[in-house]
């Protein structure tokens, strides 16, 4: 009870930049979040998975990215029913819905994507050169000391006698 007490009392009269943060003491104590580990089907860990956890009561999406070890966290929800997307590039979306949150619950969600088709799109952004039909012409640009050093045998063996 005495460690409750001071620890109210600390949060109660802390002070930074001259403001009370009571309100930043209490607002860390009804949140929850989301972590786990995403892998593909054969067990191996995903890196650089875009997750976004969504909350469906207000639509209010917050996004996350798993590290190189497969792992991610999605910290400080507001509680509430969630939806959790996970996308990555050759991989299926994958959408996990119906998840509700408590407050100060981490819930562990654990993912498998499934290896999805890779599709591709060109995108022409200029036009193509105009060919000059009308004008029979060839040419290059060459330094001096390119055509000066080029191994030639011409005028008995030398290029300057």
């Amino acid at each position: 009870m005495t460690r409750t007490l001071r620890l109210g009392a600390f949060c109660l009269f802390s002070c930074s930049s001259g403001r009370v943060t009571w309100s930043g003491c209490m607002a860390q104590t009804n949140r929850a979040t989301i972590t786990g580990t995403v892998t593909d089907s054969t067990g191996a860990v995903v890196a650089d998975v875009a997750i976004t956890a969504t909350n469906t009561g207000t639509n209010v999406p917050t996004k996350t990215v798993s590290n190189h070890d497969g792992i991610y966290v999605v910290p400080n929800l507001v509680p509430g029913p969630y939806s959790v997307e996970f996308k990555k590039d050759g991989f299926e979306t994958l959408l996990r819905a119906g998840i509700t949150l408590n407050s100060t619950e981490v819930a562990r969600i654990d993912t498998v994507l499934q290896v999805g088709a890779t599709s591709a799109s060109i995108t022409v952004t200029s036009d193509a050169p105009v060919l000059d039909l009308e004008t029979a012409s060839e040419g290059t640009n060459m330094k001096g000391d390119l055509v000066t050093d080029l191994p030639l045998s011409i005028y008995e063996g030398g290029r300057f006698i």
